[in-house]
């Protein structure tokens, strides 16, 4: 793992993706679990119990439901590319957009992105790096950039403000260093 970790500057947990994925389709997945309980079948559990109970607004949830998971794959696998193709590749090893504070801000924002692409039924790789795209002038290597919660949101409030999910006016606090590295 040393190695690895070293010849490419990667160091992020199993779990924090599949925390990640998890929260795109449920708000509480051991909730879910419980209530699919029941028998295995080839095809898993039974998803249909999670039809009954509060609404779930998570942007795969339905696509979950409905079994269709090679769709699901498809999107995240998709949305990862662009990311790869447009913020990981040719950056700073060190920058903070591929430690694990910035795997969980990217999810934070897949929330919305892929969400965006399921109502309009698009998955395409090439939808993801159009709406990635603008946040690749971002230096996430930048000294204001931290591995916290601060660092987190500092990183998702980055990539809401050059995707235009977000206005300068909804952040309170850094609206300087947030023009700087965004280009306002």
């Amino acid at each position: 793992m040393s190695q690895v970790r070293r010849e490419r500057g990667w160091a992020v947990s199993t779990a924090t993706v599949v925390e990640g994925i998890l929260n795109l389709i449920s708000r509480n997945p051991k909730q879910d679990s419980y209530k699919m309980g029941g028998t295995l079948s080839y095809e898993g559990k039974d998803r249909s119990a999670l039809l009954s109970g509060p609404a779930d607004s998570r942007p795969l949830r339905q696509l979950y439901i409905s079994m269709s998971d090679d769709i699901i794959y498809t999107g995240i696998q998709n949305f990862f590319v662009a990311v790869n193709t447009i913020l990981w590749t040719n950056v700073n090893p060190d920058a903070y957009i591929r430690k694990t504070v910035g795997i969980q801000a990217l999810f934070d924002v897949a929330q919305r992105l892929i969400g965006e692409m399921v109502g309009r039924k698009d998955f395409r790789l090439t939808q993801f790096e159009e709406r990635i795209r603008p946040a690749g002038q971002i230096d996430f290597a930048d000294r204001f950039f931290q591995t916290s919660g601060t660092g987190r949101q500092r990183i998702r409030n980055c990539l809401e403000l050059a995707l235009r999910l977000k206005n300068l006016n909804e952040i309170r606090s850094d609206q300087d260093e947030y023009r700087r590295l965004v280009g306002l």
